[in-house]
């Protein structure tokens, strides 16, 4: 089966043809580095004398300003896109879409920077380059919105779209340049249809290969895409329409050379993200952060724009009073003042608008901001209790773990007489009634669960207000210990495994999910001596990891368990989530013992939160080559987005790790 996340169609060059599209990049490279450097003089002055010639002072810009202002805004697309496209050439120099793209950024910035219009006004003779530019750049452009990203037209039709394009571009508009049929010359209105046709025909392709495509790189691409593509096509579109409904601007004079100079910023800015999404696309490098941009766009955009009119809100209240008053420095005070304001609200602001963006636009319900404060915050001297050295006819324990949740003690036990762990709820959380009675019906929950690989739960209850759950002590390490030290191989990772899968299955037949499957809460016990020596894997903290709420203090292992585990539905509704949670973090956790890191890994929760929800399962294979296909794609399977795409049980995803690992034997 074709693997849903790349691309069926190739665009790899033959070696035949390898060194003729190279020499064509560079020559189109050269030409982008060459023509601005001829001409940057030349178009300052053209610019400078316009300037003059419009009586451009009269309305209070001067020439020099006017003129070196349309010079830097010419450079910054100039360098962005030919940095852009060169690393997509180096990068992907044997695959011609690549180098299309890249050449037509290359292009399109050239175009758009009027350097070579500037050279053919100071020399006529270079009218034919400016015209095969002009007409390669927007022609190029064009065609890609049809063939991107694989280099063929969908829907099939639109190949004539394209076929009549490429003729247009390479043989109708260059010839009629410099007469007053070329397209730039045409009446506004019949400009802005031919625009909006082609463009706009583009662009509904694009949707239409998202719409019918199967793999998920392809529809991430489009993302990416059409991003740079609806700021930069919306823009030139929009400042067209302004021009056909207010004409006056196109009348010689001071005000439509002014409205030019805005007219040619806004469209230099609407470009600028064009080539960064293009170039993600195409190398696919992050391919899969567009949620994470998108995310952190719409929450500081309406934060600086709320801020903004709360600051200029603010500087002129504060004026008008202190006009009102005959009052100076009116104007020092009020920056001032709406500065420690603005330091003030900032905050605030941006954990509400973070807060309601994950929730309406991502369906984050985990309220992370607030575990990332409690983690930071030193916890209250109340809230430590002193070691116990004795509770009912235990004594003599010993303190071996201490957490948010729970402090963990090694005693002998009177009656059974062996080692036994003995758990006790905080007096800090003790104090809440809520979370005494979910301690104990969940400690009720757990004694009942009778499997080797899960932890016994001898007895429970309360002693002088002391809250504990006494357990089998496992004498060994927890996995994640292990897996600091070294990733495993999949033989090592196989029985551990089979014995934490069994412990789910059962579990899961009793009614209980346990929501927080992690490295950290599963022990490896040595059993038997010499060759019968074996390792038992048993599966810990049932019970204490459901019994947290978002209303608790409890960060990060409470009852909407481990963020680096979690299950999408576990993020967007933590109550209803049932045994195929399980089996998602099961995939998250192999995923880790074979690769030595957890799948999304970053600083931020709300990023790792976002990535679970998003971004597809990544490939082990792709940190550690020697893990076999079938373990990888079983893996994959398991951290599936959708549980309906998962494996209905723990048991069903070990029978899959298992072939995995046997077609890698048979090949062997």
């Amino acid at each position: 089966m074709a693997d849903r996340h790349q691309s069926t169609t190739s665009t790899q060059l033959p070696a035949s043809v390898l060194w003729l599209a190279r020499a064509a990049w560079g020559i189109i490279l050269l030409v982008t580095i060459v023509v601005p450097i001829a001409s940057v003089n030349l178009r300052y002055e053209i610019l400078f004398e316009r300037a003059i010639a419009f009586d451009l002072a009269s309305i209070g810009i001067a020439p020099a300003f006017y003129a070196t202002w349309l010079q830097v805004f010419a450079f910054v697309p100039l360098v962005l896109f030919t940095l852009t496209g060169t690393v997509l050439a180096v990068r992907r120099s044997d695959d011609w879409m690549a180098l299309f793209t890249a050449g037509t950024l290359l292009l399109l910035a050239l175009e758009t920077s009027n350097f070579p219009q500037a050279l053919n006004t100071a020399n006529p003779a270079f009218a034919p380059l400016v015209a095969v530019i002009s007409s390669l750049g927007v022609g190029m452009a064009t065609i890609l919105l049809y063939i991107f990203p694989n280099g063929r037209a969908v829907p099939r039709w639109t190949r004539w779209i394209v076929a009549f394009y490429i003729v247009w571009s390479v043989l109708v508009r260059p010839l009629t340049f410099g007469t007053p049929f070329y397209i730039t010359d045409w009446p506004l209105a019949l400009f802005f249809l031919w625009s909006l046709v082609f463009v706009g025909g583009g662009v509904a392709a694009q949707i239409h290969r998202y719409a019918t495509a199967q793999s998920d790189t392809v529809r991430q691409q489009f993302r990416w895409t059409m991003v740079g593509v609806v700021i930069a096509g919306g823009g030139f579109v929009l400042l067209q329409l302004i021009l056909v409904l207010f004409p006056v601007l196109t009348e010689p004079g001071p005000t439509a050379l002014l409205w030019g100079m805005v007219d040619y910023s806004l469209y230099i800015l609407m470009i600028l993200p064009l080539p960064i999404t293009l170039g993600i696309a195409i190398i696919r490098y992050r391919l899969w952060d567009l949620d994470i941009v998108i995310n952190r766009g719409l929450v500081y955009g309406s934060l600086t724009g709320m801020l903004v009119v709360l600051m200029i809100g603010t500087v002129v209240f504060i004026q008008s009073i202190f006009q009102t008053l005959n009052m100076g420095q009116s104007a020092l005070i009020a920056v001032a003042v709406s500065a420690g304001l603005f330091g003030l609200v900032f905050q605030p602001t941006r954990r509400f608008l973070q807060r309601q963006v994950d929730q309406r636009f991502y369906d984050i319900q985990v309220d992370y901001q607030r575990e990332m404060r409690e983690q930071k915050r030193p916890p209250a001297l109340a809230s430590i209790s002193a070691p116990t050295h004795s509770l009912g006819e235990f004594s003599d324990m010993q303190l071996i773990g201490r957490g948010g949740m729970a402090e963990v003690y090694r005693a002998q036990h009177p009656t059974l007489n062996r080692p036994v762990a003995i758990k006790i709820l905080p007096a800090h959380l003790a104090d809440k009634k809520d979370f005494r009675v979910r301690f104990e019906r969940e400690a009720k929950m757990i004694a009942q669960l009778k499997h080797p690989n899960i932890v016994h739960v001898y007895d429970y209850g309360e002693h002088d207000s002391i809250y504990y759950m006494v357990m089998e002590f496992i004498d060994g390490h927890e996995l994640s210990d292990i897996l600091q030290e070294t990733p495993l191989t999949v033989d090592e990772m196989l029985p551990i495994i089979e014995d934490v899968t069994a412990a789910l299955d059962y579990a899961h037949s009793q009614g209980v999910v346990h929501r927080d499957v992690k490295p950290s809460n599963i022990m490896l016990e040595q059993q038997g001596i010499g060759s019968m020596q074996s390792t038992r894997a048993v599966l810990m903290d049932f019970g204490i990891a459901r019994i947290v709420d978002r209303r608790t203090q409890i960060t990060m292992t409470g009852m909407i368990g481990t963020f680096d585990y979690m299950a999408p539905e576990q993020i967007s509704e933590s109550s209803a989530v049932d045994r195929r949670a399980d089996v998602y973090a099961l995939g998250v956790m192999c995923y880790e013992i074979l690769t030595g890191r957890v799948p999304f890994k970053a600083n931020n929760p709300g990023t790792v939160l976002l990535s679970h929800m998003t971004k597809p399962a990544p490939n082990p294979r792709e940190q550690v080559s020697s893990v076999p296909e079938g373990v990888a794609s079983t893996i994959i399977r398991a951290m599936a987005k959708n549980p309906d795409h998962r494996y209905d049980s723990a048991g069903a995803f070990y029978e899959d790790l298992l072939r995995g690992a046997a077609m890698l034997t048979a090949a062997d």
